[in-house]
């Protein structure tokens, strides 16, 4: 059998399924029901030493979007300083996992983050996960930028100074968690490794929009919420679970490729197999979040159930064996060589391919029916492989033309 601990920044987990930063893991309950579900560690919610009023101490406001999407209005509620003190004090005598803090200070004054981060530490945190790309509101004068909103983690310099601050002040590990919000997450990445941080989270959430609700004159689709004149209002909003399945392993693979750090991914992990694949693009540790929101704790139990399977029947000894293995294969698109593929229905059986046929008319000049039976018409044939994924497996072959 084989064994699911890993090593990630200097810390041991039982297993690379970790829990990430929300408010999944903003109470001690939450915290146990966790760990009895099988997470091998856990990111606590944000604690703040500069926790925003009004907005960030109202609850989470949800809604379901369909497709395993869902997404949160602007009511994620932080932690004070004293609240994630006590929450990691009681979590170190009541689990046996590790327990990393998420933290940040206030705006860009480091004496803030590293008195956060030191209050955290004697709590008993097990590692600091800073994430500089998160809500920061802060005013200043005489012209320097006023951060209320993602704003450090856009800028490398900031994002160096944040995190050596932090390292040069406390002594268990400290993580940087990427912003998206820049044209290369490389250069966050190599900023926070040249800061000294011992691995990094890639990455914090990109922006979304919930929606509005087109059969009430674009009111807004959460309730609740308002201006304080009382006039209904809502604000952009992360969009969480499926929509971030395909997004975020590019942050991951650029984080991997390019700056040498071990990496913890976040987004979009919906069940095992995509955190093995997550795992084999770079990463060492894969944080659930979504999934349990929409699946329960059930969906910590399978991941690692499902991930203890996987590497069993494939004669993996450890997560270790196919960390990274599958960067090797992923490449500058300027090196790809494209062979012609050609379509092959080898089986006419499936009652199904009249669908198919008409699922394809938008682009597919090739497949057609003729009395009852699909038949592909081998020179208009382009490869596109759109019959190949929506008929049942095994009823076409794609065949490599070299």
């Amino acid at each position: 059998m084989a064994n699911l601990g890993v090593e990630f920044a200097g810390v041991e987990f039982k297993n690379p399924v970790l829990i990430a930063s929300s408010s999944l893991t903003n109470h001690p309950t939450k915290l146990r029901r966790l760990e009895e579900a099988g997470a091998g560690g856990i990111v606590t919610k944000l604690a703040s030493n500069a926790v925003p009023p009004r907005v960030d101490r109202q609850p989470y406001r949800s809604v379901m979007l369909g497709n395993g999407a869902w997404t949160v209005a602007g009511g994620d509620r932080r932690l004070t300083l004293e609240e994630g003190v006590d929450l990691i004090k009681t979590a170190k005598k009541e689990l046996h996992i590790p327990i990393i803090a998420n933290v940040n200070g206030k705006s860009y004054f480091a004496d803030s983050w590293v008195e956060a981060g030191l209050a955290l530490e004697k709590a008993g945190a097990d590692m600091l996960e800073i994430p500089l790309s998160a809500h920061i509101y802060h005013e200043e004068e005489d012209g320097i930028p006023v951060f209320t909103g993602d704003s450090i983690g856009q800028y490398p310099e900031l994002v160096g100074a944040m995190t050596r601050a932090l390292k040069d002040a406390v002594k268990i590990p400290v993580i940087a968690k990427v912003s998206p919000y820049v044209i290369d997450v490389s250069l966050l990445g190599l900023a926070a490794k040249q800061g000294g941080a011992d691995g990094l989270t890639a990455a914090a959430r990109a922006g979304g929009f919930a929606g509005v609700d087109i059969r009430n004159g674009g009111k807004p689709i959460f309730p609740g919420i308002e201006l304080e004149d009382g006039t209904p209002a809502q604000s952009l909003s992360g969009p969480m679970g499926a929509p971030s399945t395909h997004v975020s392993p590019y942050y991951t693979i650029v984080l991997a490729k390019n700056v040498g750090l071990p990496l913890s991914s976040v987004g979009g992990i919906m069940d095992w197999e995509i955190a093995v694949q997550r795992l084999m693009v770079g990463a060492t540790t894969a944080q659930l979040c979504s999934t349990v929101y929409l699946n329960g704790l059930k969906a910590v139990t399978d991941c690692v159930a499902g991930m203890n399977r996987f590497l069993d029947e494939y004669g993996y000894r450890s997560p270790a064996d196919i960390i990274g293995l599958g960067l090797p294969y992923i490449v500058d698109r300027e090196q790809l060589v494209f062979h012609p593929l050609k379509a092959v229905i080898t089986d006419t059986s499936w009652n199904g391919w009249d669908e198919v046929v008409e699922r394809v008319q938008g682009d597919c000049l090739a497949l057609t029916m003729q009395g009852g039976v699909p038949v592909i018409d081998q020179d208009a044939c382009t490869g596109c492989s759109l019959c190949y994924w929506y008929a049942p497996e095994g009823a076409v072959r794609i065949d490599v033309q070299k």
